[in-house]
């Protein structure tokens, strides 16, 4: 996105940010790993749009957009379970020549992740979009003037804590997540 848009400044650090924090996130078999691309899509083009470039700013969305991820999972799980509907039309395809073919099952299911992909992105960031325009017009959008990117970079580590899979790990992640909640409920004076 830096080398189609020219904003080295904002998608290096982002993406750096946002591959820290997915580096827990390994794809294996049936697993249906959070979608950390879909985070750095929203997150690059809401900074654009909203001028957001110190990473305080970054903080709220960067939550928000980690949830989006999770959801997405959350929704893709829930489409393969959907298509597998399809596999006793593919298998009787297969034995007797009625019902549907591989490839017809194949392009339902890449057609319908399109379009899946295409709505999910879209109510995504008209979701957040909306979010946002209500905390600008009540100037109640985040500064965190005291965050940097190495901040950042430290906070995101917590993808390199959540790959040794133990206890102390998660317990780590949430408290973590509580002390970023904990300072934007006080910069949000909520």
């Amino acid at each position: 996105m830096g080398g189609l848009t020219g904003d080295w400044l904002l998608a290096l650090p982002l993406g750096i940010t946002l591959e820290l924090l997915w580096l827990d996130v390994v794809p294996l078999g049936s697993v249906v790993p959070p979608q950390g691309v879909l985070s750095f899509l929203l997150m690059f083009p809401l900074a654009r749009l909203y001028g957001w470039s110190a990473p305080g700013a970054l903080l709220l969305p960067l939550l928000l957009a980690v949830l989006a991820a999770y959801g997405a999972a959350f929704a893709e799980r829930s489409q393969r379970v959907l298509l597998n509907r399809l596999m006793p039309a593919v298998e009787n395809f297969c034995r007797s020549g009625k019902g549907c073919p591989p490839g017809g099952a194949l392009l339902v299911g890449i057609s319908l992740r399109a379009c899946w992909q295409f709505a999910l992105y879209l109510a995504c960031f008209i979701l957040l979009a909306v979010i946002f325009d209500g905390l600008d017009s009540q100037r109640r959008g985040p500064l965190l003037r005291t965050i940097n990117w190495p901040m950042m970079y430290v906070a995101a580590m917590l993808g390199a804590i959540l790959s040794l899979r133990v206890r102390r790990a998660y317990a780590t992640l949430l408290a973590g997540l509580c002390l970023a909640a904990v300072a934007l409920l006080l910069e949000y004076r909520i």
